[in-house]
C-alpha cells in the first residue's frame, strides 16, 4: 500500500472489527479480478501495528519526507492471510486526529466571594471566575473579568474611588474609581478577609493566623497575629489606629497603630466567630456560625447572645453604635437598633434551600437607611431603611462545565455545576439553558440520542431533554450524584457519592441501594440495560448484568478511580489520577500513563481509541495497543470531561466554559 505522506512518524494500525475479504484459490487463478462474494470470506483481526516509523515496524526509523512514500507489505502480517486479499479490503486510518482551538460556549461567571459598599451609589463585588459587577445607585454592571487568577475572596472600599481586594492565590490588586489594577502576589497563603480604612491602611487576615497591612503603596509581609493562632476569619478597621481581629478559635484581638493585642476568649462554647464589623472605635459587633451575636464598648466585649435560633450568621455590617444587620446561610437578616436585636427575616427565598451546597451570604451597610446583601449565586436584595427589595439576580453563576455527552458528531449536550446546560447541533451551541434554581448542580449527563438525554443534578434531581426543550425535574432517591449513563432512551443508571446506584426504567426511578458504602462511586458506562460497569473511590469496579450487580473487582494499581467509559463486553478503559485501566471482558490490567496524576476522565469511541483528559490542559490517546503522548489543548486549564462517539470524533470541555472539538 502506498501513501502520499507529509514528513512525520507514521503509525498504521489494524482496528479490532475490521473485516478483510479473503479470495478463494479458484478466483485468485483468474485472469480478472472478481468481487469477494461466493467464495471469498470477510474476517474479524485482532489489534496489529503493522507499521511505526518510530521504532522501525514495517518501514525504517525515520523519518518521512515531505511528499515522500513508503510501501507497506500487509499480506501474511497482523492476521493477515499470506494469499490474495482483495485490494481495497484493507483499511486503516493513518489521518491525525486533530483539535480545533477552545471556543467558550458556557462562560465562568458567579459565585461571589467577596462584596463591599461604600455609599448608597456604590458597591463592588468580586466573583470566583475573577469578575467584578459594579452598583451605581440604580443597576448592577455586567459581569467584567478583572483578575485572571480568578476568586478573589476578600475586598473592602472605602470610597468610590478606592478599593481593595486579594484572590485566592494571595494576590492583591486595587480599584481606582474606573479601573483595576492587575493582580500583584503579597502573600503566599490564602487571605480570609480584607478591611481598608482608607486608600492609605488596609489590614487583610489569613488562615495561618497572620496579618498584612497596606499603606497605600505596598503591603507588608504577613505576621503572626500571636504565637500558636490559626484561622483568622474576619477584620474590621475604622482607622489607622484601630482594628478589630476575630479568629476560628473564638478570640478576638485589637490593634492600636503599632500592634495587635494579647487574645480575648470571646465566643460561645463550641463555635466559632465569622465575622466582624466596627462602626468606631467604642463600637463593633462580631457573630458567629451558632446564631450568636455580641458587642464591643471600646473596653470589653457582652456575652455571646442567640439573635437567629441557631442559624450560621455569615456576615454582619454596622453603620453606626446604633445600627447592624447580620445575615444568615439560610438568606436571613437580623437588625440591631441600638438596644437590641430583632426577629430573623428571611430576604433572599433563594438560599432557603435545604440541599444547597453553597450558602453564603454577605451584607454591607453605610447608613441605617442603605443595606446591600449579595448572595453566593449572585442574587442581591437592598434595604432602604424600612424594607427589603426583592431578589435580584446581578452575577447569576454559570459556566464550570461538568460533563458532556455526544450520541453523534452532530449532537452534544453539556451541564455545568450552575444548573445550566448547552446544546450542539454539528454547527453551534446553543444559548445557556437554565435547569434549575440557584444551588441546584447538574453534575452528569448523558445522551443516547439527538432526541433524548437525562441530567442529573448533585441532589438527585433528573432533568429530560426531548430535542426541543428540558423537562421539570423529578427527583431521585440518590444524592451527591457523580455519573450517569443512558444506552437508550428505556435504561439508564445513576450513581452517586455514597456509594448507591439507581435504574431509570423510561418512565420511573427505583430506589437507591448501596453498591459501595465503603466508597462512594465516582462513574458509571453502559452499553446496554443488560452490561455496565461502575468505579469507585476505593480502586473496585463493579459489574452489571440486567439483574444484578457483581462484587467489587479490585483493578491492580487502582486507587480513586475517577472515570470509566465501556464500548461492549469486553472492552472498558477506566482512570485513577494516574493511571489507565483496561477490561478485556475478564479481568483489568493497569498502566501508569499520567506521571503528574492530573487524570479527571475518559472516553473511547471504540476498542482502538480512547481520549483521557487532565487537570493540565492536556489529553491522551488510547490507538489500541499504547497511550500517546500528553498533547495540550488548554495551556493552564483543567479539562473536565470528554466524550467520544466515534473513534472520529470528541468534544471535551474545560471547566471556565470552553468546548474543545477532535476530529479526523
Amino acid at each position: 500500500m502506498q501513501r502520499l505522506l507529509g514528513r512525520r512518524f507514521l503509525v498504521l494500525p489494524i482496528v479490532v472489527g475490521l473485516c478483510i475479504a479473503v479470495i478463494s484459490p479458484s478466483q485468485a487463478a483468474t485472469s480478472d479480478p472478481q468481487p469477494a462474494t461466493a467464495g471469498g470470506s470477510f474476517v474479524k483481526l485482532a489489534p496489529a501495528r503493522l507499521l511505526d516509523t518510530r521504532s522501525g515496524v514495517g518501514a525504517p526509523k525515520v523519518a518521512v519526507a515531505s511528499h515522500g512514500t513508503i510501501t507497506v507489505q500487509l499480506a501474511g502480517r497482523g492476521g493477515i492471510p499470506a494469499m490474495q486479499v482483495s485490494a481495497d479490503a484493507v483499511r486503516s486510518d493513518v489521518r491525525d486526529f486533530a483539535w480545533a482551538p477552545a471556543g467558550v460556549v458556557d462562560r465562568y461567571q458567579g459565585w461571589p466571594q467577596s462584596f463591599s459598599c461604600a455609599s448608597p451609589t456604590f458597591c463592588s463585588a468580586l466573583d470566583g471566575a475573577g469578575n467584578a459587577v459594579i452598583f451605581n445607585g440604580i443597576s448592577w454592571s455586567t459581569p467584567a473579568v478583572v483578575d485572571p487568577n480568578r476568586a478573589p475572596i476578600a475586598e473592602s472600599c472605602p470610597t468610590s474611588t478606592f478599593c481593595a481586594a486579594i484572590d485566592s492565590g494571595g494576590n492583591a490588586l486595587t480599584f481606582n474609581g474606573s479601573v483595576w489594577s492587575s493582580p500583584v502576589s503579597i502573600n503566599d497563603t490564602a487571605v480570609a478577609a480584607l478591611s481598608c480604612a482608607s486608600a492609605n491602611f488596609c489590614v487583610a487576615v489569613d488562615t495561618n493566623g497572620r496579618t498584612l497591612i497596606f499603606n497605600g503603596s505596598a503591603w507588608t509581609a504577613a505576621t503572626p497575629i500571636h504565637s500558636g493562632e490559626g484561622w483568622l476569619t474576619s477584620v474590621s478597621c475604622r482607622s489607622a489606629t484601630f482594628c478589630i481581629a476575630v479568629a476560628y478559635s473564638g478570640n478576638a484581638y485589637r490593634y492600636n497603630g503599632a500592634s495587635w493585642g494579647k487574645p480575648t476568649g470571646i465566643a460561645a462554647a463550641g463555635s466559632w466567630l465569622t465575622s466582624v464589623s466596627c462602626a468606631s472605635a467604642t463600637f463593633c459587633a462580631a457573630v458567629d456560625a451558632s446564631g450568636h451575636a455580641l458587642t464591643y464598648n471600646g473596653t470589653s466585649w457582652t456575652a455571646p447572645a442567640d439573635i437567629d435560633g441557631g442559624a450560621w450568621l455569615w456576615s454582619v455590617s454596622c453603620a453606626s453604635s446604633t445600627f447592624c444587620v447580620a445575615v444568615d446561610t439560610n438568606g436571613g437578616a437580623v437588625r440591631f437598633t441600638g438596644g437590641s436585636w430583632t426577629a430573623p427575616v428571611v430576604i433572599d427565598p433563594t438560599l432557603a434551600q435545604p440541599d444547597d451546597p453553597g450558602r453564603a451570604f454577605f451584607v454591607s451597610c453605610t447608613s441605617s437607611s442603605f443595606c446591600a446583601a449579595l448572595d453566593v449565586h449572585g442574587t442581591a436584595v437592598r434595604f432602604n431603611g424600612a424594607s427589603w427589595t426583592s431578589p435580584a439576580a446581578v452575577d447569576p453563576a454559570q459556566g464550570y462545565l461538568s460533563s458532556v455527552s455526544c450520541p453523534t458528531r452532530s449532537f452534544c449536550a453539556g451541564v455545568d455545576t450552575s444548573g445550566n446546560a448547552v446544546t450542539y447541533n454539528g454547527t453551534a451551541w446553543s444559548e445557556v439553558t437554565k435547569l434549575g434554581p440557584p444551588g441546584v448542580l447538574p453534575s452528569s449527563v448523558s445522551c443516547p440520542s439527538a432526541t433524548f438525554c437525562l441530567a442529573l443534578n448533585f441532589q438527585g434531581r433528573a432533568d429530560q431533554f426531548h430535542g426541543a426543550s428540558w423537562s421539570s425535574p423529578v427527583q431521585t432517591d440518590l444524592a451527591a450524584v457523580t455519573g450517569v449513563s443512558c444506552p437508550s432512551v428505556s435504561f439508564c443508571v445513576g450513581v452517586d457519592g455514597n456509594g448507591e446506584v439507581a435504574t431509570f426504567d423510561g418512565t420511573t426511578w427505583s430506589g437507591a441501594t448501596f453498591l459501595a458504602p465503603g466508597a462512594g462511586l465516582n462513574s458509571v458506562s453502559c452499553t446496554a440495560a443488560n452490561f455496565c460497569v461502575s468505579v469507585d473511590g476505593a480502586g473496585n469496579a463493579f459489574r452489571y448484568n440486567g439483574t444484578a450487580w457483581s462484587a467489587p473487582a479490585a483493578i491492580p494499581s487502582g486507587s480513586d478511580l475517577l472515570s470509566v467509559s465501556c464500548r461492549s463486553t469486553t472492552f472498558c478503559m477506566a482512570v485513577d489520577g494516574f493511571r489507565a485501566a483496561r477490561f478485556d471482558g475478564t479481568s483489568w490490567t493497569s498502566t501508569t500513563i499520567d506521571s503528574t496524576g492530573s487524570l479527571t476522565a475518559v472516553s473511547c469511541g471504540s476498542t482502538t481509541f480512547c481520549v483521557a483528559t487532565t487537570r493540565s490542559g492536556a489529553v491522551l490517546q488510547f490507538d489500541g495497543s499504547t497511550w500517546r503522548p500528553p498533547t495540550t489543548l488548554v495551556p493552564g486549564g483543567a479539562l473536565t470531561a470528554v466524550s467520544c462517539p466515534t473513534d472520529s470524533f470528541c468534544a471535551v470541555t474545560e471547566r471556565y466554559g470552553a468546548v474543545i472539538l477532535g476530529s479526523r
